[in-house]
């Protein structure tokens, strides 16, 4: 029979190594059920996701050297339209048309179009100049002129002012520096009204000479799509029509009836009639500007052909659409990659061999000349 004192031995023993076996068992179970160990478990190898190509940047160059750029929008425009704010819906794809024909050159990603600001017509008539020519498929001079547009033959009588005259400017449908609309004339410096930039769209639209033949019944009673059926919604019944200029009045007439107004400026009858009307003088935007060239040319796609080179300046590069700007390498950089492509001359070469363990080997060693 154990004594006293051997019994209590063992079972110390067992009351310490009970606990340690059953916490041993209890975490192997646990690392078991969680798949952590697995002493049957078979590793399988970590498959790799997919490769999902990224889309092609889209890239304007010249294919003369010059470093592709391309800018589909500016940054506020994109701005503005991640956020839905309260953005007329055609401008983004004003501006962006603007871009890919040459109209808009902005310097890069980050610059920004603000168009909030007002519009001057020199700037307005460079916009509209560089659509006329993409329409036309005719170069701008490089000074930023005119296109190159052939014109009639002046009349016998001389008198290119006459409206029958095929030389008047109007019939030449380019916006003049000193643009004479109706009775009311604009210079290059003016900001731009509401009305002011309806009138220059109807005559980029070539219905200058209807407007000017309207009756004032006639633009009074004025209706989106001249229809007879709505009344209700005459020019007549803008909220503020006696605010209208009367020499501006048979361009917004012929504007509203083609909804050129209401793209524009974003209005809808409602707000015309009733809520807040047109604001005829109020200052028009670049934002507005932009989107009533969209409206007026948007089937041109393509930009205006370059101008030919100069025979003085055969090398020049021209700027693709897209960027502000030119760009032409160095002198310098041109010149060392000319030398480093050019052939070493054969009194400068010298045929050296070598000999070693591992048999002989002959090569071209290049040498100062003298």
């Amino acid at each position: 029979m154990p004594s006293l004192t051997h019994q209590l031995t063992l079972t110390s023993r067992q009351t310490l190594i009970h606990p340690f076996v059953s916490g041993l068992v209890l975490i192997l179970g646990m690392l078991s059920l969680a798949g952590c160990f697995n002493p049957f478990q078979q590793d399988k190898p970590v498959k790799e996701p997919p490769l999902i190509p990224a889309p092609p940047a889209a890239e304007v160059s010249s294919g003369k050297g010059q470093p592709p750029l391309f800018v589909g929008t500016y940054a506020d425009i994109a701005k503005l339209r991640e956020q839905g704010g309260a953005m007329n819906p055609l401008l983004f794809t004003a501006v962006s048309q603007a871009i890919r024909i040459g109209a808009l050159k902005p310097n890069g990603p980050l610059d920004q179009f603000h168009p909030e600001k007002p519009i001057d017509l020199k700037l307005f008539r460079a916009w509209a100049t560089a659509f006329q020519a993409a329409e036309a498929g005719v170069p701008i001079p490089p000074d930023g002129g005119n296109p190159v547009i052939v014109t009639p033959t002046p009349p016998s009588n001389g008198k290119v002012d006459d409206l029958s005259s095929p030389m008047n400017p109007q019939k030449l449908e380019l916006i003049a520096p000193d643009m004479q609309l109706g009775t009311h004339r604009i210079a290059d410096a003016d900001k731009l009204s509401r009305e002011a930039l309806c009138s220059l769209g109807i005559f980029l639209a070539k219905k200058y000479t209807e407007a000017l033949s309207l009756s004032p019944q006639a633009l009074e009673a004025m209706t989106p799509g001249a229809t007879e059926t709505n009344g209700d919604e005459a020019l007549s019944l803008f909220k503020d029509y006696a605010a209208i200029s009367a020499w501006a009045k048979p361009f917004v007439a012929i504007a509203y009836r083609d909804a050129l107004l209401q793209k524009a400026f974003h209005l809808n009858t409602n707000q015309l009639t009733i809520e807040e009307g047109f604001k005829p003088t109020q200052q028009a935007t670049r934002a507005e500007a932009i989107v009533l060239l969209h409206v007026i040319f948007g089937n041109v796609n393509s930009p205006a052909p370059s101008s030919p080179e100069t025979p003085d300046a055969p090398n020049t590069l021209k700027r693709p659409t897209g960027m502000k700007g030119t760009y032409s390498p160095s002198e310098s950089t041109s010149t060392g990659q000319a030398a480093s492509k050019a052939p070493l001359p054969l009194a400068s070469q010298q045929t050296v061999q070598q000999i070693g363990p591992q048999g002989s080997q002959r090569f071209q060693k290049s040498v100062a000349a003298h």
